[in-house]
């Protein structure tokens, strides 16, 4: 009778780990799967139109004046800030005239513009030889608004 006992119990065992072994392999599927599909969409992309949209409408910062000094080879950008609700990595300056586009970089690292600005309008000044047309503020890779660059 007791090897009876046992070999029910042998059954009842390898159906139980058949089961068990199906549910970790269709979990170890399911889980490779979310990875592959959730690299393939990439949330961060698919967000960024929306915040620099949503940039764009409410900006953080704005153009106050950007003019460009003939005698010192500077333009000058004066910004002012506007909004506090974003996180900003990034301010670049885009110059652009008829020859070229110059894009210039001030984030956190930078020693001489540091982020953020405060509430009063700050002065950014930028080495030219010659004066750009316009100036694109772009935040985090979003432009955010173009202003003519005067005389100063």
């Amino acid at each position: 009778m007791k090897s009876i006992i046992k070999i029910k119990d042998k059954k009842a065992l390898s159906e139980v780990v058949a089961v068990l072994s199906l549910i970790l392999i269709s979990l170890a599927a399911i889980s490779i799967l979310w990875i592959i599909v959730k690299n393939l969409t990439n949330p961060e992309i698919l967000l960024a139109p929306k915040q620099c949209l949503d940039m764009q409408i409410n900006p953080p910062y704005s153009i106050e004046k950007a003019c460009y000094n003939e005698t010192s080879k500077e333009a000058v950008i004066i910004l002012k800030k506007t909004m506090q609700n974003y996180q900003i990595n990034n301010l670049y300056f885009i110059m652009n005239s008829v020859e070229e586009s110059l894009k210039w970089r001030c984030g956190s690292q930078c020693q001489n513009c540091k982020l953020p600005i405060t509430q009063t309008p700050k002065d950014f000044f930028i080495s030219l030889n010659n004066k750009p047309n316009s100036v694109t503020l772009q935040i985090n890779d979003c432009a955010i608004e173009t202003k003519g660059v005067i005389e100063c």
